[in-house]
This record gives C-alpha cells, sequence and structure tokens, in this order.
C-alpha cells in the first residue's frame, strides 16, 4: 500500500514481489507491472458523486482537490464528475491547491481557480447561483470546509450540497448530518487482497489482475447521536 510520493517507489515494490507473493493494494493510478492490484473505482466514485448532487438539484458542479501534489486516483475521481456534469450542460469548476513546482492547471479542465485556504470556497459560495454541488475528493480538509458553510448557513438552507470520497473515521466522524459521504468500501478491499495474496501464494499464478471495488453512499448520523 503506497503512502505519499516516492521516486523508488515502483521498483521497491516489483524487487519485493519478485521474491514474495504480493498484491498492490489501494495504489493510485496504475498498478504495478506483473502484479495484482485491488483498488477502488474511481471512475465509479466520481459517478456517484454526480448522480447524488444532481438528485439534490444542483445547478453548479464544483470540485475541491485538496492535495499539493500529483495525486492520480482523486483526479480521476474529480474529472469523472466533472465530466458528466458538463456533458450534462451543467456549470463547472474547480478548486486546486498550488501543487509546488508544478500547477494544478495541468491537470484540470478549465475554470480552475487556485486557493490555499477553504474560506476562499466558502466565501465563493455565497455569491453562486444555488445549490451549488461541492465534491472533496478525500476527506482531507472536509470537516474544515464544512465548517465555514455551516457557519453561514449554506449547508442548512440547502444553497451548497457537499459529498466526500472517504472513510477514515477520525476525519468523517465530525461532519455534519447533511453532507454525504461516499464510503470507498475499505473492508472488502481488504478482504479481496487477502483472498487474492493467498491464492498467489497457493496457486502461483502466472497471470495478474486488477480488482476494482464499487463504492456505496454511506448514511449520516446526526452529530452527537452516538450511532
Amino acid at each position: 500500500m503506497e503512502f505519499g510520493p516516492s521516486e523508488n517507489l515502483r521498483a521497491c515494490i516489483s524487487r519485493m514481489a519478485s521474491l514474495v507473493p504480493s498484491v498492490h493494494l489501494f495504489a493510485p493510478g496504475h498498478p504495478v507491472e506483473k502484479i495484482d492490484h485491488v483498488t477502488v473505482n474511481d471512475v465509479a466514485i466520481g459517478n456517484l458523486a454526480f448522480e447524488h448532487l444532481v438528485g439534490e438539484g444542483c445547478r453548479s458542479f464544483w470540485v475541491v482537490h485538496h492535495r499539493d501534489y500529483f495525486h492520480e486516483a482523486l483526479i480521476v475521481r474529480g474529472r469523472a464528475m466533472l465530466d458528466r456534469a458538463g456533458r450534462a450542460g451543467c456549470v463547472t469548476r474547480t478548486w486546486a491547491r498550488p501543487m509546488g513546482q508544478q500547477t494544478a492547471r495541468r491537470f484540470w479542465p478549465d475554470p480552475c481557480t487556485d486557493f490555499s485556504d477553504l474560506r476562499e470556497v466558502a466565501e465563493a459560495c455565497r455569491s453562486a447561483e444555488g445549490p451549488v454541488g461541492i465534491f472533496m475528493t478525500l476527506e482531507q480538509g472536509a470537516t474544515e470546509l464544512a465548517g465555514y458553510l455551516e457557519k453561514d448557513h449554506l449547508l442548512m438552507e440547502g444553497k451548497v450540497k457537499m459529498v466526500i470520497a472517504g472513510n477514515h473515521p477520525s476525519l468523517t466522524s465530525g461532519l455534519p448530518q447533511m453532507v454525504q459521504v461516499i464510503d470507498l468500501n475499505f473492508s472488502e478491499l481488504i478482504h479481496t487482497a487477502l483472498d487474492r495474496l493467498l491464492y498467489r501464494a497457493k496457486h502461483l499464478p502466472t497471470h495478474t489482475l486488477t480488482f476494482l471495488v464499487p463504492p456505496f453512499l454511506c448514511g449520516q448520523s446526526p452529530v452527537g447521536s452516538g450511532e
């Protein structure tokens, strides 16, 4: 399982796989060659976000990309949502953090707005024609943005609808009830990876496979309900 960018990461994974049965788990972008790959379906995540926001009556669709380095899986999720919104004739916009020596505009269609503080996104929502559908490609920063939106009553009044992809408890448990979370189905990812790992250890197959685990919308409970 990969954590952050690393120049020699793929070479290390390939070397490990030559020594012991290996499965590439939850890797962003393309899998390492000749290794089984188990990951979420990032296109399905973007599609699920679009379908939910359309069902909520949104007129504008915004992606908030909160990573400051290239992360292919998150870009695929965001582009999947934007492409569907654009094809439906809806207004789209991307908010992206600067990526150090690169520019986020290389990866996102216009209009793309650089931001350094999530307050900028919340402030833009005040004057935008609503409902505005916001899709955050991962849960990092979601609680912070939701807090700014709640301060202006934008979530409560329905001017902004918000969807987040992710299921890390420490980053999603404090979200307001109105925010919809797309669960990445991490438990199924683990089970699939373990099953395939055991199969490879026993049968030593020569071919490799890619497994895409489908995401799903998970219900939000009221804050403080104890559920």
